[in-house]
């Protein structure tokens, strides 16, 4: 009847928000481990751009000495 409607009713609803819980915790978690990442990357960029650019002047001093 109506009553066990609405107790089927009030247990969707809260597994509808223990899975809008579950979704929202995992996008955290994502968007954390994506943050940690990038910062990993733009760190190795900046190195790889000072190597380059402290080789690119020793080839300039470099060939300008011969």
């Amino acid at each position: 009847g109506l009553g066990a409607t609405i107790d089927r009713y009030t247990k969707q609803q809260g597994k509808i928000a223990e899975q809008q819980d579950r979704v929202a915790s995992e996008t955290d978690s994502y968007r954390t481990r994506l943050t940690k990442q990038f910062s990993n990357s733009d760190a190795r960029v900046a190195a790889y751009r000072q190597t380059s650019s402290f080789l690119t002047q020793q080839f300039k001093t470099n060939t300008s000495n011969n």
